[in-house]
């Protein structure tokens, strides 16, 4: 619903950029409060317009960001549909939060930066406790409080809610799944990057690895600073990454 530009499109940028393997991971959101704004993904036809991409030298791989629903109802039947496509690759995201949507504005009304970003956080806690293990692969953009921030200066610190990033690490970790570096909030600071403090505890708490992710709706946004995403989660004492094949990983050093 969000991107116009052509799945050939990414995969040419991806093969200019000498990249060795790609995963599309189109929203699925089966339920969105705005009607006029619909993420019901069409999997069929989305899996047979990726088997029908050329061969450039890129390998390609399917997935899906699935948006957690705010009911638990919706998010078992959600579920059921994501199960059953087969992905090679699935990101846990939360994308409405109690309802609200962190895109606008009004939702950080009344909120400090680090009262916005604690509040997302304790909500993506809530819903990644609800999910199978077995039915994601990689928790999507944890700072996702932050990036619509109207405060252009706003990221997410390790200090704005360390007990809930501490629980969603540990859960993480302890079903032997991962979190996403996601350098779409890199495009908003045009700066030093941030998320050393958390990734470090990431890694104090047991993860050994990562995925990384543009968020890219248009050519240019491919792959946007993964060398300085792979810097920094070297500098968290990080050592691999992951791509992702039917759900399992492979390991990659950095």
């Amino acid at each position: 619903m969000d991107s116009d530009t052509p799945m050939l499109a990414q995969l040419k940028r991806a093969s200019e950029l000498g990249l060795a393997e790609i995963c599309f991971t189109d929203h699925s959101e089966h339920v969105w409060p705005d009607r006029k704004l619909q993420f019901t993904l069409d999997i069929p036809a989305y899996q047979k317009a990726v088997s029908e991409l050329p061969d450039l030298g890129v390998r390609v791989r399917w997935g899906v960001e699935f948006g957690i629903p705010c009911d638990e109802e919706t998010t078992k039947e959600h579920l059921d549909r994501i199960r059953e496509a087969g992905f090679d690759f699935v990101i846990a995201s939360a994308h409405m939060v109690e309802g609200e949507d962190p895109y606008f504005p009004y939702y950080y009304e009344g909120r400090t930066v680090s009262e916005a970003n604690a509040h997302y956080v304790g909500i993506l806690l809530q819903y990644i406790r609800r999910l199978p293990p077995e039915s994601f692969c990689a928790v999507g953009h944890v700072d996702y409080g932050s990036k619509f921030n109207p405060d252009q200066t706003a990221v997410m610190r390790y200090s704005d809610c360390p007990d809930a990033l501490d629980e969603l690490f540990r859960h993480v970790i302890q079903h032997g799944k991962c979190i996403e570096v996601n350098t779409s909030m890199y495009r908003k600071l045009g700066k030093d990057i941030p998320g050393l403090d958390w990734l470090t505890r990431y890694r104090e708490l047991g993860g050994e690895y990562v995925t990384f992710g543009s968020d890219a709706h248009i050519p240019s946004h491919m792959a946007y600073r993964f060398e300085d995403a792979a810097e920094l989660a070297k500098a968290a004492g990080l050592k691999y990454y992951a791509t992702f094949e039917h759900m399992q990983p492979t390991m990659h050093k950095l």
